[in-house]
């Protein structure tokens, strides 16, 4: 079973944060790093939303999409310039599972939250 994590949020309300500071040391690679082996599953973090980077999000997430789990972030789709129902439908055709973590400001215990219910989701088998 392949498993995308998106995480959902405003600009500056947490989402880079929450991945890079908080998921990926449960993953166990550095800030910088984006690839990971989980449970014998590998897998890619993209902690910048293609709305911040200007990337193209198909061509992004087929480089990735051999992988079984990948870490997103994603604007809602109440913001005009959200990508999130692209990157979903992307995502969906690459054969993935997708699951939404809205993120909205908070302390660093929300936001460790929000990475554990993430690292929980990543390890699901079934």
């Amino acid at each position: 079973m392949k498993i995308a994590v998106i995480f959902v949020g405003s600009h500056f309300v947490g989402k880079s944060l929450t991945i890079n500071g908080f998921l990926k040391p449960l993953l166990g690679i550095s800030h910088k790093a984006r690839l990971f082996t989980l449970d014998g599953r590998d897998g890619c973090v993209l902690s910048q939303s293609f709305e911040e980077s200007g990337r193209d999000a198909k061509e992004r997430i087929e480089v990735y999409s051999h992988l079984d789990l990948l870490v997103l972030a994603a604007r809602p789709t109440s913001e005009r310039a959200s990508k999130l129902s692209v990157v979903e439908g992307i995502l969906n055709r690459n054969g993935f599972i997708c699951h939404q973590i809205d993120v909205t400001t908070g302390d660093d215990k929300h936001y460790e939250s929000l990475a554990k219910r993430a690292f929980k989701i990543l390890r699901t088998k079934a």
